[in-house]
């Protein structure tokens, strides 16, 4: 999860980082934009002039839409799915085929502006020849009329435009550089679309007749078909098909019927038939059995054991009466299933005739009326098609234009702005990427990865400040900022401070000055000692002080500076092998030593004094601080102070 995180942040860092290198030269890409724009418009206002026309018109498809709708249905219902569509294909217009037609009366091959070939179309440069023969690749044999047509078929597409607006109306664009020629083009193109619809609805109709007739043809070859098979049918089975199978229906019925009654019966006789085997009959057997089966108390039961009709009454038969009935009974069974059989084989048949007729009659229907509503429809188109309404509304025709167009202008302001502040980033990019610098100061921080870190816009005013002035400047609001840098000196308990001024604008040597004159007291001695500076030949007073290696060069209260008491200057010191063991006694007279380097001199002096523990102060700058010196300073000594300017 941390390093996901860490990921994402170093990724936003470094879009941020790339933006603001764009932006701090942002005066090229605005000079390489507005360069741009000017010779992009130059070159659009010194190219060919060229003319747009343009035609209004609108064809109202309304007839051929019904026309097309009802067709659409007859042709469904007679098996052929037809689509109808209102679409103007550009294709129709622009295409090879419509610019071969087109020709015939615009001659676009005399024309220049559409028929760009010339003899050298057909050569290969020198150079791609050349290097055909070395690749050993045999030269094809070019096509000079198709090599022709291509140029002109690719301009002509090119220069005519198609377009509906909201109200259906069809506007057709001609661009010519020649504009009489332009107004030519876009009209002769607007007559070609309008006789192609007249001729397309023409053809449609023709075509619909034809179709229609020909189904009507095929209806009345099946409704004759149809007719046919069902005379024979009625030949070979009679005309009393369905009489037959509705008798035989009502047969088998009946005798299922009567089945199911005899087996009741049966039933009935067996239950009867074990009473009285059993002996000892009582009124609660009869009732029992009269529950069971109400066909006991049925006259139809009695009647065949010979009992009483009389409901009240029941007289227990004899057991050999009921053995003869029962006999009888399964024999009735028997026949009656017998009978059923053959009558369902005798249904089987006639419901197979029945369906054969059913279906004979349903396609001898179905034929015809399809044959009497085409015949109906082909009479109707042929009245229609005597009659060819004018469905085509010319709004405006194309004529010759008095400017040239302005497209020319507005697109190379546009692709003029767009390259040239392309080709300003890149300038921008490639600039940031040699300089090398920090542009934000996050990405400062965290290269420096200091543990006190603040801005400090106010020492802008230190440039070149001098020593007595320092009181002045403490005045300031900054100085709660200062104070909290000096609270972290207090807290490494060093005695030596390094600051390093890489490239931020000022010296670090006045941000020494201002920590100093803050720490100072009556009891407290600092020494500034700055490396980048040249020691100039000066004639001090006697009263200057000597401290070891080192002479005083200026003083207010306990706050001294100092340079190498040597002829050489500053940063040629720094080479002697006791330079450390030098600046280490200072530490007997000054409680706090500040060493100052600037620039190129940091590395040295922190290197030098590698041996010592100091507390480092960095001053950077961004848009000025290079990147390559700031990683070096952090291998040679950690940042624990970051001043940002």
């Amino acid at each position: 999860m941390n390093s996901s995180s860490g990921e994402k942040a170093d990724t936003e860092v470094n879009l941020k980082e790339l933006f603001l290198g764009l932006w701090a030269y942002k005066f090229i890409i605005l000079c390489t934009t507005v360069l741009g724009m000017v010779i992009f418009t130059v070159q659009g206002l010194n190219s060919t002039k060229v003319y747009t026309s343009s035609a209004f018109f609108k064809i109202n498809n309304l007839s051929n839409k019904s026309q097309s709708s009802e067709f659409g249905v007859l042709s469904g219902f007679v098996g052929l799915n037809i689509e109808n569509t209102d679409i103007l294909p550009e294709e129709g217009v622009i295409g090879r085929v419509a610019v071969l037609e087109i020709n015939k009366s615009l001659d676009l091959e005399s024309d220049n502006y559409f028929n760009k070939y010339t003899d050298n179309n057909i050569k290969d440069p020198v150079w791609k020849s050349s290097l055909k023969q070395m690749l050993g690749y045999e030269n094809t044999i070019k096509n000079p009329d198709e090599l022709k047509w291509q140029s002109i078929v690719k301009q002509y597409s090119q220069n005519i435009k198609i377009e509906k607006n909201d109200s259906n109306v069809t506007i057709i664009s001609a661009t010519h550089e020649n504009p009489n020629r332009s107004a030519e083009i876009a009209n002769a193109v607007m007559n070609k679309i309008i006789n192609d619809d007249k001729m397309s609805s023409k053809n449609f109709t023709n075509e619909q007749i034809a179709f229609l007739s020909a189904s009507m043809a095929e209806a009345q070859n099946d409704l004759e078909l149809v007719q046919s098979k069902l005379q024979a049918f009625t030949v070979e089975n009679g005309g009393s098909t369905m009489q037959s199978f509705l008798i035989g229906s009502s047969r088998l019925d009946i005798l299922r019927n009567r089945l199911n009654n005899t087996k009741e019966l049966l039933n009935a006789l067996t239950d009867l038939k074990t009473i009285l085997q059993n002996g000892n009959m009582t009124s609660n057997d009869y009732t029992k059995l009269a529950l069971k089966h109400p066909i006991v108390d049925q006259v139809n039961f009695r009647r065949i054991l010979g009992q009483s009709e009389i409901t009240s009454s029941w007289e227990w038969p004899q057991f050999n009466v009921v053995i003869e009935v029962l006999s009888t009974l399964n024999d009735r069974k028997i026949n009656l299933e017998n009978q059923i059989i053959v009558s369902l084989e005798e249904a089987e048949n006639s419901s197979a005739e029945v369906e054969v007729y059913a279906k004979l009659k349903r396609e001898e229907k179905l034929a015809e009326a399809t044959y009497t509503v085409l015949m109906e429809q082909v009479k109707s188109q042929s009245i229609k098609s005597g009659f060819v309404p004018n469905n085509t509304q010319i709004y405006e025709f194309a004529a010759p234009p008095t400017s040239p167009d302005n497209a020319n202008i507005k697109n190379s302001l546009l692709l003029g702005s767009v390259f040239g502040f392309f080709i300003g980033c890149l300038i921008s990019f490639g600039i940031s990427i040699l300089r090398n610098v920090y542009y934000s100061k996050e990405k400062l921080s965290a290269d420096s990865n200091a543990s006190f870190e603040a801005t400090f816009k106010f020492f802008t005013f230190l440039k070149n400040n001098k020593f007595g002035n320092i009181k002045d400047v403490r005045a300031k609001k900054f100085v709660p900022i200062v104070r909290n840098l000096v609270l972290e000196i207090y807290k490494s308990d060093s005695s030596f401070v390094a600051f390093s001024s890489l490239r931020s604008g000022l010296k670090s040597k006045n941000i020494a000055k201002i920590i100093a004159d803050l720490i100072h007291d009556e009891k407290f001695k600092i020494a500034i000692i700055d490396f980048s500076t040249k020691n100039e030949t000066q004639n001090y007073a006697d009263d200057k002080k000597i401290f070891g290696s080192y002479k005083e060069i200026d003083n207010s209260k306990n706050i001294y500076m100092l340079e190498p008491n040597s002829d050489q200057i500053a940063i040629n010191t720094l080479q002697k092998r006791t330079f450390s063991e030098d600046l280490n006694q200072l530490k007997k007279s000054f409680d706090l030593v500040l060493v100052c380097a600037d620039q190129k001199d940091c590395s040295s002096v922190l290197r030098s004094m590698q041996s010592l523990d100091f507390f480092h102060i960095l001053i950077a700058k961004t848009n000025h601080t290079k990147q390559k010196m700031l990683t070096e300073l952090v291998s040679i000594k950690s940042v624990q102070g970051l001043l940002h300017v």
